[in-house]
């Protein structure tokens, strides 16, 4: 059984939320909170289409060359040490022609908790394809949940792009 994940609002972590969906299985989720959040204790969002979001970033990703996957790998990166972090990000994202749609979804107003969970999602993404090749969405969402460690920017904690 897979459980389904939250992404903190304050802090960007990404954990299970104790709700369980079995193999083959499918629900909709819209506006759904869980908490408290491991890493702060502040509730989270259960993202509406997450799975969806790592299916499509896996199915564009996997079918790039290597370079071109650790080229935007090492631009998502240095994105996050640039003064304007998300700006950086979104034009990274925004240079690939094939990632469009996913960049468009980037830019739909979102918490900055939301907005970093899905940049380390689609990083997640690139670090698996380019280490094992071919990689199930189960496998980023697990590794991902894993990571259990903030995501979102210093200078972009507590605040909100609503």
């Amino acid at each position: 059984m897979r459980e389904v994940t939250a992404i903190c609002d304050v802090c960007g972590t990404v954990f299970p939320t104790g709700v369980g969906m079995a193999p083959g299985s499918s629900a909709l989720f819209v506006g759904n909170k869980a908490g408290p959040c491991p890493n702060c204790g502040a509730d989270g969002t259960i993202p509406d289409g997450f799975y969806d979001f790592i299916g499509e970033t896996l199915r564009v990703i996997s079918d790039w060359e290597p370079e071109r996957q650790r080229r935007l790998a090492r631009d998502l990166a240095r994105a996050r040490q640039a003064p304007d972090p998300r700006g950086a990000t979104v034009a990274a994202l925004q240079s690939e022609p094939s990632f469009q749609a996913i960049a468009q979804r980037l830019l739909v107003p979102r918490n900055a908790g939301e907005f970093w969970t899905l940049v380390a999602a689609i990083a997640a993404v690139l670090a698996l394809v380019l280490q094992f090749g071919e990689v199930e969405t189960s496998t980023v969402v697990d590794h991902v949940i894993r990571e259990q460690a903030p995501t979102v920017p210093p200078e972009e904690r507590g605040l909100s792009t609503d």
